[in-house]
Formats: structure tokens, C-alpha cells, sequence
């Protein structure tokens, strides 16, 4: 036989054995020496896997078990179904949204439903990527991770772009500015609760900023092999030196590669032009 862990089932008997000062005084003193009965009962039906009956529910927008319709099920949900114990299908205290297992007659299954759906919980989100305040490249940014909770996951949305779901995986593709942007994510599972996460991420959306310090702009130089320096730099990264290109282009367009005459550091080149400028 297979079941929960020890320890919940304990916790749910104890919550039936309390919940049963909810009932009516008539149906206490009827059940009051069967109390460990019920605790049975209630062993019995997690061992012994049934299939899933046909819920009732009081509003199509609202979880089966969720019978005040609050997001959650906790122990006013519990308490419905102890206002309505033992009431059976054609009585005046018979309602069906606290029939869970459709039985026909309202009692410890019904009790024990509700107990085994008993969350307050919202889903927990775990951001996979980007990572926090990670530069991307692109204003397309792919965002993943994983999503948990008890009951199934309904949906995950990314700044309101609905994600792809596997399993308790998913990935959503945002559209981002350039600059500093927060994604926001939002989980909802099948009783409506919500989990919240974000992640700051800056999206680079220009190259680095060069400045030439020498010679200056328009400056007229007095040798054919002029020293040239120049600093390189950007906002959100670190620059790749090894990515820097520096030509000379003469008045009639022509074009020639310096970049061998300069020393490269992390954020600035200098050096003497070693071929003669045209004169």
C-alpha cells in the first residue's frame, strides 16, 4: 500500500478531531465515541487511492475545495463541510459544493478531502536566467526557471507575457528597452493563488563610448608619425580590448589599419605611428 508521509496523515487526524467542535451539538454527541473511527476512515481513503469523483463547486471560477472562494483552502473551507456534516442529498441542509466526493451524504470523506487540500500557500518561483543585474545583449531576453506547489501550476507570466510550461519548468521571450528593467513574474496555481518573483536585469542596447584625446579633432600635426591616445569605456560592461580597431583615413578615403602601433590596456591605446603619414 502506498500513502503520504506519517507525519501529514497525523496532522490531518488531529485537524478532524478538532474540527469536530464545528459540528452541530446533536451530530458531536452522536459521533463523539467514534471520533478515532473517523480518523480511520480517514486512513483508509489515503491508502486506498479511489478515483477522482465528479466535484462540486459553488462558482466555475473557484477550486472545487475552495468553498468560500477565497484562493485558498484553509479552515473556513474545512468548516463549510462541518456546517453541512451528515446532511444527505434532498435534506434542507444538504449542499452539493460540500458533497466533494459526490457521494450523496456529506461526511469524514468530504471531511477529508478538504484537509488534504488544505493550502495557504502561493507557488514558490526559482529564476533559473537571467542571473541578478546580468548584462544581456539583446532587447529579446529569454527568461527560465522552475515553479512549485501542491497543486498544479495554471500559469506563469513575465512582465505579462505568458510563459511556455514542461512540467514544473518554464521560459518566457521579453521584450526589454535598453537600461536598467525589472522583469516581473507572477505563478498562479489551480486554486488561484499567487507566487511573486523578479529580477533586475540591464539590457545594453550601445556599443562603448570612445573619446581620442590626440590628436584632437581637426588639429593640425607637425610630424608624419604623430602620437595618438584614446580611452575606450561603457556603461553596463566591461569593454573586450581586443576588440579595438584604429585606421587612419586619408582625404581621398583611403584606409589604414594603426591598431598594431598602439599599446591596448583595459580602457585606453596609445602609441606613435610607426608608417609616415601622406604629407
Amino acid at each position: 500500500m502506498t500513502g503520504k508521509p506519517t507525519q501529514q496523515l497525523w496532522s490531518l487526524i488531529a485537524l478532524v478531531i478538532l474540527l469536530a467542535g464545528a459540528l452541530p451539538p446533536n451530530t458531536v454527541l452522536a459521533h463523539a465515541s467514534n471520533r478515532q473511527a473517523v480518523a480511520d476512515i480517514r486512513l483508509e481513503t489515503d491508502f486506498l487511492q479511489s478515483p477522482t469523483p465528479n466535484l462540486q463547486s459553488p462558482t466555475s471560477n473557484c477550486y472545487p475545495t475552495d468553498l468560500d472562494c477565497d484562493r485558498d483552502v484553509d479552515e473556513a473551507d474545512v468548516a463549510v463541510v462541518a456546517e453541512h456534516w451528515n446532511c444527505a442529498s434532498g435534506a434542507a441542509c444538504y449542499d452539493a459544493a460540500a458533497d466533494l466526493d459526490g457521494s450523496g451524504l456529506i461526511d469524514a470523506f468530504d471531511l477529508a478531502w478538504a484537509g488534504n487540500d488544505y493550502d495557504m500557500t502561493p507557488p514558490a518561483i526559482t529564476i533559473v536566467a537571467p542571473a541578478e543585474g546580468q548584462v544581456v545583449g539583446t532587447s529579446a531576453v529569454t527568461v527560465s526557471g522552475a515553479v512549485a506547489d501542491r497543486h498544479a501550476i495554471t500559469s506563469v507570466t513575465v512582465n505579462g507575457v505568458t510563459a511556455a510550461l514542461n512540467g514544473d519548468a518554464f521560459s518566457a521571450t521579453v521584450p526589454l528597452p535598453a537600461g536598467s528593467q525589472v522583469l516581473d513574474l507572477v505563478a498562479e496555481d489551480a486554486v488561484g493563488q499567487k507566487g511573486l518573483a523578479s529580477r533586475l536585469v540591464r539590457v545594453d542596447g550601445s556599443g562603448p563610448e570612445i573619446e581620442i584625446h590626440t590628436p584632437k579633432p581637426r588639429q593640425a600635426v607637425y610630424t608624419l608619425t604623430p602620437e595618438v591616445s584614446i580611452t575606450f569605456s561603457d556603461f553596463y560592461a566591461e569593454v573586450a580590448p581586443a576588440s579595438l580597431v584604429a585606421r587612419v583615413v586619408d582625404a581621398a578615403g583611403g584606409s589604414t589599419d594603426v591598431t598594431g602601433d598602439l599599446t591596448v590596456t583595459a580602457g585606453s591605446a596609445s602609441g606613435t605611428l610607426r608608417a609616415p603619414l601622406a604629407g
